[in-house]
């Protein structure tokens, strides 16, 4: 059986896709770390079914509300395309014409946000709202030879699925998605275990000796590993300490990093996953193989993230900022730094994602005095700091691909200095665009002029 997609579920997003009579999945294939559900179903009990202890759920009934950081797999979206209620039976021709046009336009919001990474699984279906007419012309701009649509229960396809597997955007298997699920996924444990247990485990001060020799990159990778050289400090967290961070912020942890193996023959597609799906997160896997191309400008950035974990505590210790124009590979290197730091078991490290993470709830500014009230997600940032720092953490490394514009140096630099004010023990790092760092002549306020924030970071250029 085709194991291709069943690999492909485990390293790219996955959104399940089903008509409003498809009730009959198992609790197994509902339980899945779906990244989003799509549905023609207008009955609100259809969500219940996918909430679980590990996720929450929340329905999606219009276009506006579709963003493309909606792959969540801890804040499930489950898109109506029909809307909140079904179309009325006496209802006139522009009425369904208005209803199947919003179908559409939903399901081509859909396809936007899967078109850089992603599959989507198809439990076939033919309705009058969503046909396979409609389905064609949603899903022929997604990339050609690339396959990231699965029809199941489709024995038989018509012109417009034959279309798009002779196209090479689709594949059509006539068994039931369950079947499928029973055969690949549940038999060859591909849940990793995610279901048992009920903690996390990661390394704190694993020793005072460094194994990383940082001018050597071949003895740096042997000493990731090197359990024989030092001893292993192995804590744990439990996965309900971390719900609320989940869905903007990755805590670096031993499930989450080893290794996936790659099977005979796959290894070029594999390598193409990674490139394609690493702007969306790091691809993990893909350093174990060696698919990141490692640039000079690395070791000058990991000289200085070491410089200032080590300083971690002592006063003027800057963060820092990589920069660069899109293309220099940042996005990948801070994956490389991030899994070199966990591996050397001595700092947590957490990866935030997300650039548009918004750690205020609202600004106030009154008589050159700034008044910031904490957003949830500041709050859930701060708490789980607080839990690395109760278990040992001398310092934790924050990392936020947040390649920003030179105008949002101001809110990375803040979230460092409000997390410090908190008594936080960290050191951060993040993206940025080029930025022009002439210095300005004069009195300046720091409100009003973000070049002051200058002289509060260090940099790294990559290119």
């Amino acid at each position: 059986m085709n194991q291709d997609l069943a690999q492909r579920m485990e390293l790219e997003p996955c959104i399940l896709m089903t008509g409003k009579n498809d009730t009959h999945f198992s609790q197994d294939v509902m339980d899945y770390r779906w990244n989003m559900i799509v549905t023609t179903s207008c009955e609100l009990k259809y969500s219940v079914a996918y909430k679980n202890e590990d996720r929450m759920v929340r329905d999606i009934f219009d276009a506006a509300d579709m963003q493309a950081n909606m792959l969540n797999r801890r804040n499930l979206h489950v898109i109506r395309l029909c809307g909140e209620k079904e179309l009325e039976e006496d209802a006139d021709e522009f009425e369904k014409e208005d209803y199947v046009e919003h179908a559409a336009k939903m399901l081509e919001k859909v396809t936007g946000i899967i078109r850089q990474g992603g599959i989507l699984v198809i439990e076939d279906f033919q309705e009058d709202i969503i046909s396979h007419q409609v389905m064609r012309r949603a899903f022929k701009n997604l990339y050609e030879g690339q396959k990231q649509v699965y029809f199941f229960r489709c024995p038989s396809p018509d012109k417009y699925v034959s279309d798009l597997i002779r196209r090479g955007i689709a594949q059509a298997f006539p068994e039931s998605f369950n079947d499928y699920f029973q055969q690949n996924l549940l038999e060859e444990d591909w849940d990793y275990g995610e279901r048992e247990g009920k903690s996390f485990r990661f390394y704190v001060d694993a020793g005072k000796k460094d194994r990383a020799d940082a001018g050597n990159k071949d003895k740096a990778d042997a000493g990731y590993r090197d359990k024989a050289a030092q001893k292993e400090t192995i804590v744990e967290i439990g996965k309900s300490e971390l719900l609320e961070t989940e869905s903007f912020a990755q805590l670096l942890h031993i499930d989450l990093m080893r290794e996936v193996r790659i099977p005979n023959g796959m290894k070029t597609d594999y390598f193409y996953t990674f490139l394609k799906n690493s702007i969306r997160g790091p691809q993990w896997f893909g350093y174990e193989y060696g698919f990141n191309l490692h640039r000079a400008f690395e070791e000058d950035l990991y000289k200085k993230v070491k410089k200032g974990l080590e300083n971690v505590g002592r006063q003027n210790n800057k963060p820092l900022l990589l920069t660069g124009q899109t293309g220099t590979g940042k996005s990948i290197a801070i994956g490389a730094l991030a899994r070199r730091i966990f591996w050397e078991k001595k700092y947590p490290v957490i990866f935030i994602n997300d650039p548009e993470i918004n750690f205020y709830a609202d600004v106030q500014h009154r008589q050159k005095q700034t008044q910031r009230r904490d957003s949830s997600a500041f709050k859930a940032l701060d708490n789980l700091l607080e839990i690395l720092d109760n278990k040992g953490a001398k310092a934790t490394l924050i990392i936020w691909d947040s390649a920003s514009h030179c105008s949002e140096r101001k809110k990375f630099y803040g979230l460092y200095q409000a997390l410090l004010a908190r008594g936080r023990k960290i050191y951060m790092v993040g993206t940025s665009y080029e930025m022009n760092r002439d210095l300005p002549a004069g009195d300046v306020d720091v409100e009003d002029d973000d070049s002051l924030y200058i002289r509060k970071i260090v940099y790294c250029e990559g290119k």
